[in-house]
């Protein structure tokens, strides 16, 4: 993702209060969509307690493991 590319589909107004809100991280539509700049772009979600919440929405201890 090439951040000076992505832009916010709403103001930067309302995905900054949503952003403050934890809209980034339990919401993915306004991750994905909406607010693409400001969630996924952004140092506030970038720190690794974020990070491991992010992750942790993709990978499951199933899908974690291989099997033969």
């Amino acid at each position: 993702m090439d951040c000076n590319i992505e832009k916010d589909e709403f103001s930067i107004t309302n995905c900054s209060h949503w952003a403050d809100a934890g809209y980034c991280l339990s919401n993915n539509a306004t991750r994905f969509l909406w607010c693409r700049k400001t969630c996924l772009s952004s140092s506030s979600f970038l720190t690794s307690s974020s990070l491991s919440t992010f992750s942790s929405l993709f990978v499951t201890e199933e899908s974690s493991t291989v099997k033969p």
